[in-house]
């Protein structure tokens, strides 16, 4: 499956699926990866946090690669090679959504801290404390998302209300 290229408009309804789904997922790969993590995947998730330090500021395009591939990671640590495919069919699926919450979040710092959180306790071997961080990040992420979006509809539906809003 490929991600659709011809998709320019952000759909809400789909964003929202598209967390809702993440929130049943990844919340227990983070406890999965903390319960079974090697030195070497520990090492590979300090490094791709590393590297994201580098994109904070001025290139979403690729913070939002170098955080996929955190998330990816994960998956990884967990050696489910199908819940590691699932994650592989999220990102690469809903791509243009998932870029899109980089910039309706816009807290690029407060979730690069949430990341190395999330890390620390999956180094650290914690897994119901890796669970509920990264539990708490994509709720955060989510209500943060809902809200911005809501804004942008009723924005929009100020404007032109016979159109569905284009964003």
């Amino acid at each position: 499956m490929l991600a659709n290229p011809n998709v320019s408009v952000l759909n809400p309804h789909v964003t929202i699926d598209l967390l809702n789904a993440r929130l049943l997922v990844e919340p227990q790969l983070a406890e999965l990866a903390a319960k079974i993590v090697n030195e070497n995947e520990s090492a590979a998730l300090q490094e791709i946090l590393a590297e994201a330090e580098q994109y904070l500021v001025d290139n979403d395009q690729m913070l939002h690669q170098v955080n996929m591939s955190f998330h990816l990671a994960i998956a990884h640590c967990t050696g489910n090679v199908a819940l590691t495919q699932i994650m592989e069919s999220l990102i690469e699926l809903y791509s243009f959504e998932q870029f899109a919450v980089i910039s309706l979040f816009n807290a690029r710092f407060q979730d690069h801290e949430e990341h190395k959180a999330i890390c620390g306790a999956i180094c650290d071997r914690a897994p119901e404390r890796a669970r509920s961080l990264m539990e708490q990040h994509l709720i955060h992420v989510k209500s943060v998302v809902e809200a911005r979006l809501r804004k942008r509809m009723e924005d929009e539906g100020e404007r032109d209300s016979q159109e569905a809003p284009q964003w």
